[in-house]
């Protein structure tokens, strides 16, 4: 939350799109590099604590070094679960499923990738797969999803996370750990179910007022964050009953659930009209509610359309 309040103190309406996809961008890689990590020592003792506890100490020194003033507080919006839900009950479910589904991967796809047989570099080369494909696919997404249907994209990446979620669980049924079957296939599962964070933002965000956008981005930020509590407990007791390639056929039934609903919504309810879309915006499901104001849709960088 202090980052991101400076980054947002430091934003000009010119530079905040940028500033944001940096600040993305910069999370991913670093996210990425941090698995590699694991290599320095035993995951099993205190050394990579200590070297977690070292990098926080390091950012102590830019912010001890730097003259600028803090950032003013920001006003907390309010948060309206249950008229979100009336508004963009779409977005509202996505992001259910990425707290239930991405926070159960989070947890426990190291474990089933070692219960393969994979090594400290095999587990970092693994989860790293993950990443890439999800960092990636934001920049076609970036491109089209702003000229079609919203609804049509999640439900293709949420179909094809069901796809590759089944893929993965036979992979790990079957004890088959090759790297050029398995990296793939959990690349192609991050490029699928890492965008549906920002993709239920922005398909929330088609259906708000703009002068509504912060308050329905910090509203699913919080289902999300219960979600993701929620998420690697049923994981878990799935897993020890049935077997860690269950963590797979879990996700794959989140995401089904998902393109079901989806797809019933929109052959109950038309489109929104194409003037009506905003612009899709990767997010960081991680962000806090201030990261929140770095988004140029809102109204107070420069947003001209007031309903959608």
């Amino acid at each position: 939350m202090a980052l991101e309040s400076w980054l947002n103190d430091r934003a000009t309406n010119q530079t905040r799109g940028r500033i944001l996809s940096a600040y993305v961008g910069v999370n991913l890689t670093f996210l990425m590099l941090g698995q590699w990590l694991l290599l320095l020592a035993s995951p099993g003792g205190y050394k990579l604590f200590s070297v977690a506890a070292m990098a926080y100490i390091c950012c102590l020194v830019p912010v001890g070094l730097t003259q600028l003033p803090q950032p003013a507080p920001q006003a907390v919006p309010p948060l309206r679960v249950r008229r979100l839900m009336r508004m963009a009950p779409i977005g509202v479910a996505g992001v259910v499923t990425v707290g239930l589904a991405n926070g159960a991967f989070w947890t426990l796809a190291p474990v089933y990738a070692q219960l393969l047989g994979y090594r400290t570099s095999g587990v970092a080369s693994f989860m790293s797969a993950f990443i890439i494909g999800g960092a990636l696919i934001q920049f076609p997404l970036a491109r089209y999803s702003d000229r079609v249907d919203r609804r049509w994209i999640i439900v293709a990446e949420c179909g094809v996370a069901a796809v590759f979620g089944v893929a993965l669980a036979l992979l790990g049924r079957y004890g088959i750990k090759t790297p050029a079957i398995l990296f793939p296939v959990v690349f192609v599962f991050g490029a699928a179910m890492l965008p549906l964070y920002s993709l239920s933002i922005a398909h929330a965000n088609d259906r708000m007022l703009r002068s509504e956008f912060v308050e329905a981005s910090a509203t699913l930020l919080l289902v999300n964050a219960l979600a993701s509590v929620v998420g690697p407990i049923l994981a878990a007791v799935i897993t020890v009953r049935a077997g860690m390639p269950a963590l797979f056929l879990y996700t794959a039934t989140v995401h089904l659930a998902m393109t079901v609903f989806t797809v019933v919504r929109m052959t109950t309810f038309g489109s929104e009209p194409e003037a009506a879309r905003e612009h899709y915006v990767a997010v960081l499901q991680q962000a806090s509610p201030t990261a929140l104001e770095l988004d140029p849709r809102g109204p107070e960088h420069g947003g001209t359309r007031e309903a959608a």
